[in-house]
């Protein structure tokens, strides 16, 4: 089992800390959006950038803009939860699968 990644952890907590005083449903809607595009803008600008160099050079990209969205990329990989955690103690989660993996 894994967890969210730490950005995406830091991003539900801004959201979880964000009171939307004396907004409407639909501005608190578009705040929140924006938030989430701001909480992502580093991945997208390196896929973007990955896709354009691709397109440029025949739907190949440069070796720097795959290791670049790679780099950027493992920011947002789940981490795996501790050995300890709790959802193993109590039998969370799903069995590992190996025939699955």
């Amino acid at each position: 089992m894994k967890r969210p990644s730490e950005k995406a952890l830091k991003f539900g907590e801004a959201i979880l800390d964000y009171v939307p005083y004396g907004l409407t449903r639909h501005d608190a809607i578009q705040e929140l959006a924006e938030m989430a595009d701001e909480a992502n803008r580093d991945l997208l600008e390196a896929v973007s950038a990955l896709l354009q160099d691709a397109q440029r050079c025949g739907g190949l990209p440069a070796a720097f803009y795959v290791a670049h969205l790679q780099r950027v990329f493992s920011d947002y990989e789940p981490m795996p939860w501790p050995p300890d955690s709790q959802g193993e103690l109590v039998g969370l989660g799903l069995p590992a699968q190996p025939h699955l993996l």
